[in-house]
């Protein structure tokens, strides 16, 4: 994944480069393709931008959200142009829903392919309110997406509400701080380990100890990508030798001292996959490890 990531940033600048994006937007583009182990395809990608311009409102569509949907729905799709039309119609059911936020668009595509957009819609607004009675102050649209994902458990909406409430106390005495970022964090938590989530928590503070050994520390944004790799790797070590490996790797190919927030999460990911394969471990295996327990390192 590392040497097609490096590759289809060169080719990803060079093609995008009239677009005039900043250099996040890049990387974002970059980790969709590289996550997904897909080469980069100037033409298609033209296309798909061209397409999803012409068919929506400005309003709801500006070329940098149209760059990044370009990206996703190729990656997603066998045939990515016929989706721009129901797009558009659930990006309008979730602003009819009272979602007017610039994750609106990202909500309709995680919605694109269900049947009961408004039932669901309706449930993560009450997780909403019930998240803004509990925490005003740190409550806004960046848990919008969350609210969505929790609406799909078979719990009530004040259950689910609970379950977020216990874990974000738990996870600050384990020396998370306190603020949106963690709400984020007990967010997964909710919707990995929804039913017993205490030998999790504990698991992610002992992690959060090895990272602080191994010199990295963790920007806030970064504690769901963090609590995921906790959830799936057992040990840890291991995948902390490959990460270090890959950084080092990266900064001497990019001739950068220090990389960007996002450059460093593609590599949590990479050095997941790369820990994957030295231990045999396919993704059909990862259901494993949540019916088995979490391990210690």
């Amino acid at each position: 994944m590392l040497e097609t990531i490096y590759k289809d940033y060169k080719v990803v600048d060079v093609a995008l480069r009239n677009y005039d994006l900043q250099e996040e937007l890049l990387d974002l583009i970059v980790a969709i393709y590289g996550v997904a182990g897909r080469e980069f395809n100037p033409d298609s990608f033209h296309q798909m931008v061209k397409h999803l311009k012409d068919s929506c409102d400005y309003s709801v569509m500006n070329m940098n959200s149209a760059c990044v949907f370009a990206a996703l729905l190729l990656i997603r799709y066998d045939y990515p142009l016929s989706k721009v039309a129901k797009l558009r119609q659930v990006i309008n059911q979730v602003r009819t829903a009272g979602y007017r936020s610039r994750v609106s668009n990202y909500m309709a595509f995680i919605l694109l392919d269900e049947e009961n957009v408004d039932d669901i819609l309706g449930k993560g607004s009450d997780i909403y309110k019930g998240m803004q009675e509990e925490h005003g102050m740190i409550t806004g649209e960046d848990d919008f997406i969350a609210t969505i994902f929790l609406a799909y458990l078979p719990f009530t909406s004040d259950k689910i509400i609970e379950i977020v409430e216990s874990a974000y106390h738990k996870l600050s005495k384990v020396g998370f701080k306190k603020g949106n970022t963690l709400q984020n964090l007990s967010h997964l938590v909710t919707l990995l380990i929804s039913d017993s989530p205490d030998a999790f928590i504990g698991h992610i503070g002992e992690v959060q100890k090895l990272c602080g050994q191994c010199k990295i520390k963790l920007n806030g944004s970064q504690y769901v990508l963090f609590g995921l790799t906790a959830f799936l790797v057992v040990d840890y070590p291991s995948y902390m030798n490959l990460l270090l490996s890959m950084i080092d790797y990266h900064k001497e190919a990019l001739g950068v001292k220090r990389l960007r927030t996002l450059q460093t999460d593609i590599l949590f990911i990479s050095a997941l996959e790369a820990y994957f394969k030295d231990v045999g471990m396919t993704y059909d295996d990862l259901a494993e490890i949540q019916k088995h327990g979490i391990t210690v390192a």
